[in-house]
């Protein structure tokens, strides 16, 4: 009797195992094991997309980010170039930067290099690279009010006109009284038109003569103006992190969620 129950017992103990192992087996083979392990594996694959790249040592400059946004990377140290997102360093180009100048300063392509400085006294400035005496109002005869050259690279004016003067011709003019209109630099009135001339302004300066402008149809504060004169609202960061368009021709620093 014992004999028997014990083989009834072991009977039972290799039928739960064998039913056990079945069910395993079918768990790893059947149909719905196999789409849970795709499923898986794709989860794993868009994660990984949505990865930001990892950037090396070195990288400078705006670069790609791996998910549709750009880093600024910043820039080199003094003597370096950022090429191709690398901080490089840099050749002169010029060996001799100073060849044939006695001041100021000439590049060798990678810095500025002094040729003497400003330091050509006697009331000479440097020009070109060589020492100049400009000319002085005192060796020129009628100057007038006329910016003229001082020989040097620059200008000089002899004759200051008075606040309601114009210089025309050389010769400081009395403004008219223009009774609401402005004098021009021909010492002539002129007046200028209102934005009423001008129904289809948009939200850049409209000239309206005589030297004068003016907004006529401004933008709300929280619009951007675009160059051809229309308002822009911008767009917010919305789930973008990044430096992103802000749909105004504008980037913007979308920081990642806390």
């Amino acid at each position: 009797m014992r004999t028997a129950r014990n083989g009834l017992v072991f009977a039972m103990i290799m039928a739960s195992t064998a039913a056990f192992t079945a069910s395993a087996f079918a768990d790893t083979t059947t149909g719905p094991a196999t789409a849970h392990k795709v499923k898986h594996a794709s989860s794993t694959k868009s994660a990984a997309s949505k990865t930001a790249k990892t950037l090396g040592p070195g990288e400078c400059g705006p670069t790609p980010d791996g998910c549709g946004g750009i880093l600024n990377c910043g820039g080199c140290m003094a003597g370096q170039n950022c090429t191709n997102h690398t901080c490089t360093a840099c050749v002169p180009t010029n060996p001799n930067p100073c060849a044939g100048k006695t001041c100021g300063s000439a590049s060798d392509g990678c810095k500025q290099v002094s040729c003497g400085g400003n330091t050509c006294g006697d009331g000479g400035v440097c020009n070109g690279g060589t020492c100049c005496q400009p000319i002085t109002c005192e060796s020129v005869n009628d100057a007038g009010c006329t910016p003229i050259p001082d020989g040097c690279g620059g200008h000089i004016t002899c004759v200051q006109c008075g606040t309601d003067d114009r210089c025309v011709q050389g010769t400081c003019t009395v403004c008219p009284d223009c009774d609401g209109g402005t004098c021009d630099q021909n010492a002539t009135c002129c007046f200028p038109q209102t934005c009423a001339a001008f129904p289809n302004a948009g939200c850049q300066p409209q000239a309206l003569g005589c030297g004068k402008s003016q907004v006529c149809n401004p933008c709300q504060t929280n619009q951007v103006c675009l160059s051809d004169g229309t308002c822009c609202t911008p767009s917010g960061c919305a789930g973008r992190i990044g430096i992103v368009d802000n749909g105004c021709g504008q980037t913007i620093n979308c920081p990642p969620p806390k």
